[in-house]
Parts: structure tokens; sequence; C-alpha cells
């Protein structure tokens, strides 16, 4: 079995192991969002373009 080989499948088996511990922390902590900063950002866009709409 050459080297790429090899290299390749413990490249693989690293980001699965690493995949499975991120979907450990997101099912641990659902609640939180994984981006506050845009969504907080699009929430504000929504609410100026309402105040903008009623003062026309």
């Amino acid at each position: 079995m050459p080297y790429k080989q090899i290299a390749y499948i413990i490249i693989i088996i690293i980001l699965l192991l690493v995949s499975a511990q991120l979907m450990k922390k997101i099912q641990k902590a659902p609640k939180k969002p994984l981006f506050p900063l845009i969504e907080e950002e699009e929430f504000n866009d929504e609410t100026e373009e309402k105040d903008e709409e009623e003062e026309s």
C-alpha cells in the first residue's frame, strides 16, 4: 500500500473525528446561534427598513 493512500486515510479519519466533536458541541448548546453577530446585523437592517417605511 503506497504511502499516499495511508496519508489520505489518516487525514480523512482526523476530519471525521473533528467533525464529530463539533457536532457534540452544537448539540450541547442548541440555543446559542452559531453566528450571533450576523443575525443581529440582519435584524437591525430589517428594523431600519420598517422605520424608513413608517417615516415616508
